[in-house]
């Protein structure tokens, strides 16, 4: 039977009439390097959307091809994460070799020769983690402080600290979160504390004091979003009523009365009340207005919007 072209299998994976079999195949037949990495990327895109079981063989050929020589076959690994991706949606115990592989490559690439493989190293530890455990404890602990984190997406330490918080892996989270401010990645760092809502309460001090003077507003979203939603609180009302008092900026204040009200605890909309009563700052004002204007006519808010309606700043003429 003569084998279909590439042209041909394209265009039966490219045609939504065709059916879902028949693209499937398709997509299978052009996971191999000749195809070119055009073909390679639309054969892949299909799959992910698509899993397939019978590309399982493929998808493991053609990663080993593209590691083989990563840097002048994939340069930041972008055809690898996809193959990591079709492949953990129908991987099989034999694959933890590729995840293991996967979580542990950094490539740097010309001209820049900058670490590029941190979207492949995120994508492999989510996959091991559903195959093995300790192997992805192991790997999750060691990224979350990798200094090699990209710092513009903070990948893949915030997978790891996903990974770690799904296995109640707290410790690495806490120390993570208890280094130098200077030393940290302030959205890692923030992601860290809010996964610590089972933190003993005897180590909830310590974690205060250590932000006490904090004005980094990434690591105070997550010391406001531990104090709202660790088991057993709210807590933290002193630490929390000085941010109403003095936040670092206007994002970070909106950010915490919008969730110090959605939080509905009682304890938090007293505290939220009785500054908003006090408040005077102009812009906070109209922070609060912004947030509790549609709560004017439930009675435990009536008064508050009230007052702040009065203490509006007018608008120029």
């Amino acid at each position: 039977m003569k084998m279909a072209s590439k042209q041909q299998l394209l265009d039966t994976l490219r045609d939504p009439a065709q059916t879902a079999e028949a693209r499937a195949a398709a997509a299978v037949d052009l996971l191999v390097p000749r195809s070119g990495q055009e073909a390679v990327r639309a054969a892949l895109h299909f799959l992910v959307n698509h899993p397939t079981p019978a590309a399982r063989p493929a998808l493991r050929g053609l990663y080993s091809h593209y590691a083989e020589n990563g840097v002048g076959r994939d340069p930041g690994t972008y055809l690898r994460s996809q193959i990591v991706r079709a492949l953990r949606a129908v991987a099989l115990p034999d694959d933890v070799d590729i995840f293991n592989q996967a979580v542990a490559t950094y490539e740097f690439p010309p001209p820049a020769f900058k670490e590029e493989a941190a979207l492949l190293r995120g994508g492999a530890l989510v996959a091991l983690a559903e195959w093995d455990e300790t192997l992805a404890r192991y790997h999750a602990t060691r990224l979350l402080a990798d200094p090699l984190t990209d710092p513009m997406s903070g990948q893949p330490a915030l997978v790891a600290v996903d990974v770690l918080a799904t296995f109640d892996e707290a410790l690495p989270l806490f120390f993570y979160a208890m280094q130098a401010q200077d030393h940290l990645l302030p959205e890692i760092a923030g992601e860290c504390l809010r996964r610590l809502t089972s933190l003993p309460a005897g180590l909830l001090p310590s974690v205060l004091h250590h932000y006490a003077e904090c004005r980094r507003p990434a690591l105070l979203v997550g010391v406001i979003d531990l104090l709202i939603q660790r088991q057993g609180g709210p807590e933290g009302l002193e630490f929390l009523a000085r941010l109403l008092h003095q936040p670092p900026d206007l994002d970070l204040y909106r950010y915490l009365v919008a969730a110090l009200l959605a939080a509905a605890k009682p304890e938090l909309y007293s505290l939220l009340a009785e500054s908003a009563r006090l408040e005077q700052n102009p812009a906070h004002v109209a922070v609060l207005l912004e947030v509790l204007g549609e709560l004017a006519d439930q009675p435990e808010w009536r008064e508050v919007v009230t007052a702040l309606r009065g203490r509006r700043r007018p608008a120029r003429r």
